[in-house]
């Protein structure tokens, strides 16, 4: 008998409702095979001993989608699972696992085999083999997308247009809608970009208008769900078919008539100061479309080389200055320090944060993340730029930086913030509160008046404090100072911080009289 569990681990600071939708999908994939299995959800900042309950003891095969960060709590559970089911057969997939791989085979003794790639064909093909009892070994020796230990030869990994696939199942927001806010939704394969530390690769495919905007009215229609995270690497993908998608998806939500709440990702070069740029921006808007985040990651062009983005300085000053004025406010992913940083490019850096009142900490104190595999991992390592202590799942920071003030701001900033509560406790309410009232704000209109106004007086005070105490360290290059001032800084932005735990909790309210309103 062939059983499998599916399990993914997230973090329960996770904002409400997103999903994994890679290992969804595989669940809704292998269902629709008629391969038993079932779908389970962990969180692997939570203490493991509690969750051990939650192992299936009926399945005999058990399925992980692994990233850096649940990577050490997967180990651990996987090495419960075959101490109390000792012929079980544990494999796992992602991104992160098909190009960690060799790593992980020499950290978890638990894991018999790893997916290249997608995974729905895949793993319903070894489970067919399995039906017509081909040994394990066998069938991982024979695919080309499946490697182990012992056969990692002449491996690759499996590319599928999203359009062959089913769409994830959603058992899990369908059994907790009543707790859970935000749906996901994936409209394509790849991405238009190439970034040197970003591992998403492979050729693109991508679903049109219709089958986005069908998802959408039949995830409403189950669970009367309105906001929606579009968690493509950027939606506006690929080029001038993928604006029009965007044109002809917003064309089809009007013409519905429900009011929806939606996010997405775009990068910094794609909307410029076009007459067409803005009426589909303007569109967007009218949909539903107020949450935006932008890839800008820095803001000189020395930086921009080092990630290989296609955008340059002015692309990033001119595609938030566009959103600005035609009332939209986005969000924006910062890299403040890696590898080649000098002390131009953290000043050039922060003040283009300084320009637009940047209220978030992350901005200021973000630091490249090196993952395995990836083109800026192998140019540390051809260059002797990675450490000794370089960890692929618990220290993505090690590495070395060639310009010394540039070197003793890194350290200065790992030893103060990235471990810190200020940066990874408390400043977690605000991201939420923050992350909840731009899905929320738009469906309920003036009820919001008063978050909205709270938001904007917390976002002042918070520019303030950073603008006042990174300026010490990236214009005055005075670490001194910086050190003297630390803990008065952080206590002003702990208070700012710790005072939106009421606002979320408000928020979160307010929607839910809306939606008992409707």
């Amino acid at each position: 008998m062939v059983k499998v569990q599916l399990i993914y681990a997230a973090s329960s600071i996770t904002h409400k409702g997103e999903e994994y939708l890679g290992i969804n999908r595989i669940y809704a994939h292998l269902q629709s095979k008629n391969i038993d299995c079932v779908l389970t959800d962990l969180l692997y900042d939570i203490d493991i001993n509690t969750q051990y309950e939650k192992v299936d003891m009926s399945c005999n095969y058990f399925g992980f989608s692994i990233f850096s960060d649940s990577a050490e709590f997967i180990f651990k559970y996987s090495d419960y699972i075959k101490s109390k089911i000792p012929n079980a057969v544990i494999f796992y997939g992602s991104v992160f696992a098909s190009n960690c791989y060799n790593l992980i085979f020499n950290d978890c003794d638990s894991v018999d085999f790893i997916v290249l790639g997608y995974g729905e064909k895949p793993i319903q093909e070894f489970f067919e083999a399995r039906a017509n009892n081909v040994a394990v070994d066998e069938i991982v020796h024979n695919h080309k997308n499946l490697v182990s230990r012992k056969y990692n030869q002449n491996k690759e990994m499996c590319n599928l247009d999203i359009n062959t696939l089913c769409l994830p199942s959603r058992e899990i927001i369908k059994s907790r809608k009543r707790s859970l806010i935000i749906v996901s939704l994936i409209t394509k394969h790849g991405c238009a970009g190439s970034c040197s530390f970003c591992s998403v690769r492979g050729k693109g495919s991508y679903r049109d208008a219709e089958s986005i905007f069908n998802e959408i009215i039949e995830i409403y229609n189950e669970t009367d769900m309105r906001c929606f995270n579009f968690s493509d690497p950027s939606f506006e993908d690929f080029g001038i078919i993928g604006k029009k998608t965007i044109n002809d998806l917003c064309d089809l939500i009007i013409k519905s008539g429900i009011k929806f709440s939606f996010r997405c990702l775009f990068r910094a070069e794609s909307f410029t100061n076009t007459k067409e740029d803005i009426e589909l921006l303007l569109k967007m808007k009218r949909a539903g479309f107020n949450s935006f985040f932008i890839g800008i990651e820095a803001a000189n062009d020395d930086d921009l080389r080092v990630f290989n983005k296609r955008a340059t300085k002015e692309h990033c000053y001119n595609v938030l200055k566009l959103f600005y004025e035609i009332g939209l406010e986005p969000k924006y992913g910062f890299i403040m320090i890696n590898p080649y940083s000098t002390k131009a490019t953290l000043q050039e850096n922060f003040k283009f944060l300084q320009h637009f009142k940047c209220p978030e900490i992350k901005a200021y104190i973000n630091c490249l993340e090196i993952y395995y595999n990836s083109d800026i991992y192998k140019k540390l390592v051809q260059e002797n730029l990675l450490s000794d202590s370089y960890s692929y799942i618990n220290n993505l920071f090690g590495y070395y930086i060639k310009d010394d003030y540039a070197r003793s701001v890194f350290e200065f900033i790992k030893n103060k913030f990235l471990s810190s509560e200020v940066a990874n406790v408390t400043s977690l309410e605000y991201r939420s509160f923050d992350y909840l009232l731009s899905y929320i704000f738009p469906l309920i209109g003036s009820e919001a008046d008063y978050f909205v106004e709270q938001r904007k007086i917390m976002d002042e005070k918070l520019f303030a404090a950073h603008n006042e105490y990174f300026a010490d360290i990236f214009i005055k290059h005075d670490l001194v100072s910086a050190e003297k001032h630390y803990e008065e800084y952080t206590n002003v932005v702990n208070e700012i911080y710790n005072s939106s735990t009421k606002l979320t909790h408000g928020i979160i309210r307010q929607y839910l009289n809306y939606k008992k309103g409707i």
